[in-house]
This record gives structure tokens, sequence and C-alpha cells, in this order.
């Protein structure tokens, strides 16, 4: 359990970061303002969303679907969720839903959201591959 938690606290931690480094994009596309402050906020809260929502599309889509369809599944759902602010700017601020500055973000978004889950893949297939030559091994020893 202390593992889990672990786990969930560092995913959480590098997704918020990703927001945040998605919210610098953002800001350096524009000139400097006091809610700027705001927007790295958000954008750390929704990159923490977006980490919860993929970790968790992971461990209940896993076995059940190919690992490239759970990839492109993660992907659309970070699109989706990375599309929220741009849907709130279109709906409420009537502004243009695809902006350069949406492109840019979504992109951003994208790479280092999918470069952090793949990694994560990458890690925690190792650790299963262990994980599964000690069962092997224990096994064996009680026959």
């Amino acid at each position: 359990m202390k593992k889990n938690t672990k786990s969930i606290i560092i995913n959480l931690i590098i997704s918020a970061l990703i927001g945040f480094i998605v919210g610098l994009v953002e800001i350096s596309l524009r000139n400097f303002t006091t809610n700027d402050i705001y927007i790295l906020l958000v954008h750390s809260l929704i990159g923490l969303l977006i980490g919860s929502v993929i970790r968790q599309t992971f461990i209940i889509t896993y076995g059940k679907l190919k690992v490239y369809q759970i990839f492109i599944l993660s992907s659309i759902l970070l699109g989706v969720i990375s599309m929220f602010s741009a849907i709130i700017d279109c709906f409420i601020f009537k502004k243009p839903l695809f902006r350069t500055t949406t492109i840019i973000i979504i992109i951003t978004a994208e790479l280092l959201g999918m470069s952090f889950t793949f990694a994560s893949y990458k890690y925690y297939r190792k650790l299963n591959q262990k994980l599964d030559e000690k069962k092997k091994e224990l096994l064996e020893r009680l026959e």
C-alpha cells in the first residue's frame, strides 16, 4: 500500500509539473500579466486531473485492451481534457475554439503527457516482468 501511495504521489507531482510547463508555454506566447499566476495554477490542476484520469485508464484497461489501444485512448482523453479551457473560452468569452495558442498548448500537453505515460508504462512493465520471474522462482521452490 505504501508503494502504491508513493506511486500515486509521484504521478500527481509529475502531472502537475507537466501542467505547469504547459501553462508556461501559454504565458510565453503572449505578454505577461498578473493573471498569469492563475493560469499556471489552473494548468497545474488540469495536469493533476489528466494524470489521475490517464493513470486510472491504464489500470482499468490494462489486459483488456491492446497496449496501442490504451495509448490511443489515453491520447484522446488527454486531448479532450486539455480542450476544457479552450471550450470555456469559446462559450463564455466568445473566443475562437482553435486559436494558435490552443493548438500549441494541446501539442505540448500531448507530447509531455504521452511521453510520461510511455515512460511509466515501460517502468511498470519491467517491474511486472521482475515480479513474474520471482513468482516462477518461488513456485519452482515449492514443487
